[in-house]
């Protein structure tokens, strides 16, 4: 009996997936290459995962500082004052490419692997580049956090206070802008004027202020001079960050990690990398899409100096 055609024998595009085992696996290679740089962010934003279009964030300003009571006298009792509401709402980010399926017939796959690491790259520069406008406009008045100002500012408007709280300066790195920008960390208030006590040991900078930095961590002794006295900010720098996408050459900031008000980050949607065949071309399809919202709430977690001076 003659052997006729089956048309069920056929392979079909829907089978392209369970191929795809066969051949280098084009959604690990993204992920790998995503994995391989480094998370700057995270050292001047508090990441939270969000599960709305818009995330609503409020400052409650801090309680005032006790006072005494008399002797068999009331409880003074008082409200919580509250900031200017700030929203977040997450944007989109995506990228696409496509190729033929003769290109993965004739097992070009060095061709789309390559494709798939610049996809991850970009991705990844999309995030960091968003994220690093908190500092990049942490200067610019518009820029507005609850207490209604920017992010670095010597009169920010306290919530619970008529006094101000300041977090800015303008020296350029150096032991004298250290001192000064320190000088500040020890005094930072909450929204009630009361100090808040923390430690400032992460140092962000712009890759035109990295050796500069380094020395100043670094240094046994105290840098920038002559004297053989110790360099007392050895031990209060633990950490510093290079990051390329600060638009200044000059400015500078440093960053509490105990102290949870930095800049704000929601993660709606982490990157995500999905294939797929056009059923009328057969070529294969890649896309990537994440989507974020960032900016800040709260300013005391963050003192800043514009290196202009």
């Amino acid at each position: 009996m003659a052997i006729g055609y089956t048309s069920t024998d056929a392979n079909l595009r829907s089978s392209f997936a369970t191929l795809m085992k066969s051949f280098p696996e084009v959604r690990k290679v993204f992920f790998d290459e995503f994995k391989k740089y480094p998370v700057l962010y995270n050292a001047f934003c508090d990441v939270e995962n969000s599960t709305k279009k818009t995330e609503k964030e409020n400052s409650i300003g801090g309680r005032p500082i006790w006072t005494t009571k008399s002797e068999a006298a009331e409880y003074s009792f008082g409200d919580y004052a509250q900031g200017t509401e700030v929203d977040y709402t997450h944007l989109t980010f995506t990228d696409a490419f496509d190729v033929s399926k003769e290109m993965a017939e004739d097992n070009l796959w060095s061709k789309i692997m390559d494709s798939a690491k610049e996809m991850a790259r970009g991705g990844y520069a999309a995030v960091e580049d968003a994220a690093a406008d908190i500092l990049n406009n942490a200067f610019v008045a518009g820029s507005t956090g609850a207490d209604g100002g920017q992010l670095c500012s010597s009169t920010h408007n306290l919530i619970n206070s008529v006094s101000t709280g300041d977090n800015a300066e303008t020296l350029a790195l150096s032991v004298d802008g250290l001192k000064a920008l320190y000088t500040l960390a020890d005094k930072i208030v909450n929204e009630a004027a009361i100090y808040v006590p923390c430690e400032y040991k992460c140092l962000i900078v712009p890759p035109e202020l990295r050796q500069v930095a380094e020395e100043l961590a670094g240094s046994t002794l105290t840098p920038q001079n002559s004297n053989n006295a110790i360099n007392t900010y050895k031990n209060r720098i633990t950490k510093i960050v290079v990051n390329p996408y600060l638009s200044s050459a000059t400015a500078w900031f440093m960053t509490s990690e105990s102290l949870k008000k930095k800049g704000r980050m929601y993660w709606r949607v982490k990157p995500q990398f999905n294939q797929a065949t056009d059923q009328y071309s057969d070529n294969l399809l890649y896309t990537a899409r994440e989507r974020f919202s960032v900016g800040h709430t709260d300013w005391q977690g963050i003192i800043g100096s514009t290196g202009a001076t």
